[in-house]
């Protein structure tokens, strides 16, 4: 009879224990919504990508494009729309400053007079907990010229 009670009784421990192991996100998000436009109209097949930044300090040896969290993802819809996930599906960015990346999933669609490239900041912008926190992306027009080049971090 003892025999069933500690096996039981370790049987319920790490059963209990299991419970416990979900994680709350390191960083707190805020709700992201947006759409992507070119020349005014919606862009679809396009991936957006929220890269939390470290705040602008005023000191020598801090680092004002330091990652700070996790980076959010989306994709838009066919109307253009897209929401961002970053632990859960579409429970936002975290907040704070970001830098704002859009590129083509796949190819490009033909014809399009709009550049989107992972490589290159599309814009900056502020998440905000408890605000609306909707953007519009206008993309770049694609006329031919060289792109300009994001600095990368050794």
């Amino acid at each position: 009879m003892f025999r069933r009670f500690k096996f039981f009784g370790l049987f319920g421990l790490l059963f209990g224990f299991a419970g416990c192991g979900t994680k709350s996100p390191d960083f707190p998000v805020a709700v992201v919504t947006g759409s992507v436009l070119c020349e005014g109209k919606p862009v679809t097949n396009v991936s957006v990508i929220f890269y939390p930044m470290k705040r602008k300090e005023t000191g020598p040896r801090d680092n004002p494009t330091a990652l700070v969290g996790k980076a959010g993802l989306g994709s838009t819809e066919a109307d253009g729309t897209f929401q961002i996930s970053t632990y859960g599906d579409g429970d936002g960015a975290v907040v704070g400053p970001h830098e704002v990346r859009v590129g083509w999933r796949g190819d490009a669609p033909s014809g399009c007079p709009c550049d989107a490239d992972l490589s290159i900041k599309l814009m900056d912008v502020i998440v905000k907990e408890g605000e609306k926190n909707h953007f519009e992306l206008k993309l770049l027009p694609n006329n031919g010229q060289e792109k300009r080049a994001v600095e990368k971090d050794d």
